[in-house]
Order: C-alpha cells, then structure tokens, then sequence
C-alpha cells in the first residue's frame, strides 16, 4: 500500500493503512491524500527501475508517479464510525482474553482444591457456588481458596467491562445507520468487527478487488 500527498510522495508500509497513522495526519492538516495500491506503485516501480532492486526512495517515487498519471485513485477518507468500532471490538477482545486467562487460572486452583476438579466450562456462576461450599483445613488451602476468590473479583470485573464495551459498539452501530443487524445470525459484536475491519465498502469496486478479505466474496 502507497500513500501520496498532493504535492509530493508519501511512502508508508502496509501497516498502519489509510485510515490511522500518517495519512489521518495529513488529512488533518488540510491535505489530499491518495491510496495508492500496491500493485500500480510495483508496477511503476519495475518500469522506472527496469527491474531494479526495491529501495524506499524507488518506491516512493513509483507512489509519485501513479498519483500523478492514474485517474480513479481513491482519496483516503478521514476517521468514522469504523475506526471507532475497531478501536471498541479490539479493546472488548482483549478483555475477553484476559477473562479467559483469569478462568483458565481459577480452574487450576479449584483442581487443587476439589477431590476431582471442577468440570471443564467453568464460569462465574458456577465458581462462585463452588467456592461457597469450600471450607479448607490447611494454610495452603485457605491460601488457594482466597487467591480463587480474588479471580472471581477479576473475572466478574471484566465481564462488567465486556458488556459495558457491547453496549458502545451497539450505540455506534446505530449511530453508523448500518443494516447489517438485520441481516439473520449477525450479531452486535459480529457487526461491530465487519465494519471495523472492512470499513467503508464503496472502496472495493466489485468482489475480486478484495483479496485480504475472501470471505466477503459472493
């Protein structure tokens, strides 16, 4: 992916794309940026160079030349409501992982404390009423029943940031006047992620343009 500015070249590598880093800067310092894919600026750039090695200031002038010549360049678009619901399904996955970790770590005490274990699936209802009925005899099990106990504090907190995290996305799905939730098995966080990820779809001219995102494909 090439960036290029009205009035000279910007190059930038496939991350961060169009819409964060360099090219949200400049929009907002007034000037027009133009996404230039990847497969014009290696063109130009193997023409230019008549197979020539890759370098930086190669590429960055392949990006200048297809901006100046190529007509039907998208123009990078500035910051909407996918960059805020990418930043929100992110931030609510990385909960989600923390929840999973803290449950997989309250299971491993409650094995230690429970003849048997506890079944797999544990939640936090159901370690709540495990750790209920436990009334350990020894020092070591008083300390593992307590650390168990401030893993269900843990875990009950960040179910509370998941949820308040779903209830944002759906608030900025329905500011976005997206149509997705109609569609039947689409979910709020399902949602959430699509736009996050595909962004604004009049981007792509027709199905085959977007090879990084296959399952979109008809």
């Amino acid at each position: 992916m090439g960036l290029a500015v009205r009035g000279g070249p910007l190059r930038c590598g496939r991350r961060p794309g169009p819409r964060t880093g360099h090219p949200q800067f400049l929009l907002n310092q007034g000037h027009e940026v133009l996404d230039v894919p990847s497969t014009l600026s290696m063109k130009a750039r193997v023409l230019h160079t008549r197979g020539g090695r890759k370098s930086d200031a190669a590429d960055a002038r392949a990006v200048g030349w297809v901006a100046q010549h190529h007509e039907g360049l998208r123009p990078v678009a500035a910051e909407d409501h996918a960059e805020i619901l990418d930043l929100l399904t992110r931030q609510r996955d990385g909960f989600k992982g923390e929840r999973t970790r803290a449950l997989n770590r309250l299971h491993d005490l409650l094995r230690d404390l429970i003849p048997g274990g506890v079944p797999r699936g544990l939640t936090l209802t159901r370690g709540r009423t495990v750790l209920r009925g436990l009334r350990p005899a020894t020092a070591m099990g008083r300390t593992r029943r307590d650390l168990a106990r401030d893993l269900i504090g843990e875990v009950a907190r960040l179910e509370k940031l998941m949820d308040d995290y779903e209830q944002l996305i759906a608030e900025e799905l329905q500011a976005s006047g997206t149509s997705l939730m109609g569609l039947h098995g689409i979910s709020t966080i399902m949602a959430g992620k699509i736009l996050g990820e595909v962004g604004d779809v009049r981007r792509f001219r027709s199905a085959g343009t977007s090879p990084a995102l296959p399952v979109l494909r008809p």
